[in-house]
């Protein structure tokens, strides 16, 4: 296993837009071994910033380093990825069908190997080993991609992700689509994947799943880290909220962003009707 991620004042623009920053300033270590958690809003840089990690956006200031290795190399003006940091690094995108490229599954898992120069035995045995982590029936080596159902296109994603055996999983909204099990297998893969002595980065919301697995959390605002803790101090710091009822957390989590009116008089959690031209 190589070194931390280290992020140092990493900052990405939109795509033509070089004044507006999706990421402004971040800086982060990524520890190897352990689960780190992004959470935020929607729009919250979340997505870019793995998308970022994965080589997929180029910087616009700052630096990615994995040990002494850079992600980026400068050759004069150009930046050049570094192929071994990338592969390395595995990201299923929080839309399954945006990755499909074959007419089948068996195509798919072959695509993604392809850079691996594998033999054909240990690339049937992986596909084999990957499709039984995932739930996947066999069966479903010979169908389309696209005629899978939601929640099987994302255990393929994850599928083509573990045979690759990569170092390092970046996954974004990874239970989005999954019922019970498909999210009970997930959270084995991921305990499999850090017993192992590698690392993830996983953006979510589903907090109820992936909390109790993650070592560290960062909450990002509007491109910016606001907050970086392990998991268990998180989790402590916000069970006050965790425990609210949903509704109340929601209304909370309006009035922090300036969206509800402030909390009623005597700390009842709805303003009386009477008392609503006040405030």
């Amino acid at each position: 296993m190589k070194d931390d991620w280290k992020l140092k004042q990493v900052s990405v623009a939109a795509a033509h837009h070089p004044d507006n920053l999706l990421l402004n300033g971040i800086s982060l270590t990524f520890r190897k071994g352990a689960i780190t958690l992004l959470v935020g809003h929607n729009g919250s840089g979340k997505s870019t910033l793995l998308e970022t990690m994965a080589g997929l956006r180029r910087l616009t200031g700052g630096q990615i380093d994995q040990g002494n290795e850079s992600l980026w190399n400068n050759r004069g003006k150009k930046q050049r990825l570094n192929k071994a940091i990338v592969m390395r690094t595995g990201i299923a995108l929080q839309q399954s069908e945006a990755q499909w490229f074959a007419s089948t599954v068996r195509e798919e898992f072959g695509y993604s190997l392809k850079p691996y120069g594998l033999h054909a035995e240990e690339k049937e045995s992986r596909i084999e080993k990957a499709m039984e982590q995932a739930g996947l029936p066999r069966e479903l080596l010979e169908r389309d991609p696209w005629t899978l159902s939601g929640g099987q296109q994302r255990r393929l994603a994850m599928a083509c992700l573990m045979a690759c055996e990569p170092e390092w999983l970046l996954l974004d909204e990874p239970t989005a689509g999954l019922d019970a099990d498909g999210i009970r297998r997930l959270c084995a893969m991921l305990d499999a994947h850090r017993a192992a002595g590698r690392g993830a980065v996983v953006a979510t919301h589903d907090l109820d799943a992936l909390l109790p697995l993650a070592d560290e959390v960062a909450v990002l605002a509007g491109g910016y880290v606001r907050e970086a803790a392990s998991a268990a101090s998180w989790a402590e710091n916000h069970a006050a909220g965790a425990a609210a009822p949903q509704a109340q957390r929601a209304l909370a989590q309006l009035r922090a962003a300036g969206f509800a009116p402030p909390a009623a008089p005597g700390g009842a959690p709805w303003p009386a009707p009477r008392e609503l031209p006040a405030l």
